[in-house]
């Protein structure tokens, strides 16, 4: 048995194509009173597809007939997605999604860790902290040189955007450049951005005299540093600021590192309010959108598992997103596995061993027809 991806030629692009949904239930009881039915569904649903195509050119029907008869019948399977929807129509970004928890045989729900929108920075508003220890979920502390003792507290006093901020305190922070308090995080979603241009922003109060940074640095797949963008230094009012940078994200870019910090103090304590931190695509801020799954859109599950989501959700700041999926797990996933979003595919087969290959005098090929069904083990 061997599996051939579907061709990406337009001629393999069909004029129409049916989803067919193949359920698995059974029906239990039926009332000789009533005529109600009792049915229960059963694993082992599966996906298929009816296509249509249009005429052909002789060359690119023969091109498509040796792709079905490399199939021998039902031996061989195809690798195919769906054609009209190959990516998600909400706004999550395509990398970086994992499972936030294990996910057991015949389940219909799901827990997505990693989901990030239009602001590739998790948790960018500091609204989760799981652990109560003052530092916003996937934040580390960050500091340098002289700064005394450091704490830190989720805030509502100064907010922007959601119902918290990060507050950041620093008993005695020295008066040099290098002498820094602030929070750290890792960028992973950064998927189209590569190659393209980035934009940092973040607000930020903080106290009189002292500076701020906000700091990118891009990091390729060995985590070397391999650019930058650099926002500030902005001396603080004891008032909101912004803070912003727009620069190139380097096209080997794997992940990034953020640091938003507070240096170069005036003497004694000092406190930096921080929220909105955000790294997105494109040259211009933007309100951003949190990041969503519609009903439709399609994920891809190790195993070769197919599901598609039947309800709308929408990841919380963290990135955690639960979501409900069609059809019922076939097996058990574990956590942290990776979930496909640009074009997630099943295998399927010929519905039947032996296929009608149409032909007609001229240059042309009249249209045909292919019917495919998921298989799997």
């Amino acid at each position: 048995m061997t599996t051939y991806a579907w061709p990406t030629s337009r001629h393999f692009v069909p004029a129409t194509h049916d989803l067919r949904v193949v359920d698995n239930t059974q029906r239990t009881a039926e009332s000789a009173l009533s005529g109600y039915v009792q049915t229960t569904a059963m694993p082992g649903a599966r996906w298929g597809w009816g296509m249509d195509f249009a005429p052909h050119t002789q060359a690119q029907r023969a091109e498509v007939e040796g792709y079905l008869l490399r199939l021998s019948g039902r031996q061989h399977r195809v690798q195919l997605w769906d054609l009209r929807n190959p990516r998600p129509r909400g706004s999550l970004a395509l990398t970086g999604v994992t499972l936030g928890a294990a996910a057991a045989q015949f389940a219909t729900s799901l827990t997505l860790a990693g989901c990030v929108g239009t602001n590739r920075v998790l948790n960018g508003s500091f609204e989760v902290d799981s652990n109560a220890d003052g530092l916003a979920d996937g934040w580390s502390r960050y500091n340098a040189g002289a700064v005394g003792a450091l704490t830190q507290n989720i805030s509502t006093v100064v907010v922007w955007a959601g119902s918290y901020s990060q507050n950041l305190i620093a008993a005695s922070l020295g008066s040099s450049s290098d002498d820094r308090q602030g929070v750290t995080a890792t960028v992973s979603a950064i998927g189209s951005m590569a190659g393209g241009t980035a934009v940092i922003s973040c607000r930020v109060l903080g106290t009189s005299g002292a500076k701020a940074n906000l700091e990118i640095y891009w990091r390729d797949g060995g985590g070397s540093i391999i650019g930058s963008i650099i926002a500030g230094p902005l001396t603080l009012n004891g008032a909101e600021q912004a803070l912003s940078a727009t620069g190139a994200c380097p096209a080997a870019t794997a992940s990034a590192s953020i640091y938003v910090y507070q240096h170069s103090g005036p003497g004694g304590a000092v406190g930096l309010y921080v929220d909105l931190v955000r790294v997105e695509p494109g040259a211009s801020v933007g309100v951003g959108a949190d990041a969503t799954l519609l009903a439709g859109d399609w994920l891809g599950l190790t195993g070769g598992q197919l599901v598609r989501v039947v309800a709308n959700a929408t990841a919380n700041d963290a990135g955690a997103m639960t979501v409900e999926v069609r059809h019922m797990l076939r097996s058990a996933v574990a956590s942290a596995s990776a979930v496909t979003l640009d074009k997630p595919t099943a295998l399927y087969v010929r519905t039947e061993a032996g296929i009608a290959l149409p032909r007609m005098p001229g240059n042309a090929e009249p249209g045909m027809s292919l019917d495919l069904v998921e298989v799997f083990a």
